[in-house]
């Protein structure tokens, strides 16, 4: 048996992957999204799942806003945790720089002593 999603590519600038699924085969599709779903959050990810019938005329305006919120929020997030990394990185590389430095000038003590 075959089922499909669709998922779009414009992932890289906001870090989301949006799913589009087709509601006759959730009990089929949802435990392989889920993993893939487990896969993505902890490599930083984020997924907005949207079944087929949130895109019926009646609904579809509202889908698209909470879809547009939920990429524009999931941005702003990875931005924000990309800069505590970079922050992170920076105090770590700081901290290697003095721990060399104190090396430095304990070993050229010691050979002062000698």
């Amino acid at each position: 048996m075959q089922f499909s999603f669709k998922h779009s590519n414009n992932r890289t600038r906001w870090h989301t992957r949006t799913y589009i699924l087709h509601l006759h085969y959730h009990l089929i599709i949802l435990p392989v999204l889920r993993e893939v779903w487990r896969q993505l959050e902890a490599k930083g990810w984020s997924v907005i799942i949207v079944w087929e019938c949130e895109l019926k005329k009646a609904v579809l305006e509202e889908t698209v806003g909470r879809i547009a919120e939920e990429i524009v929020r999931n941005g702003e997030t990875y931005r924000c945790a990309q800069e505590e990394r970079r922050r992170a990185r920076e105090a770590y590389r700081l901290e290697q720089r003095e721990r060399k430095e104190m090396e430095k000038s304990f070993f050229a003590e010691i050979e002062s002593i000698k």
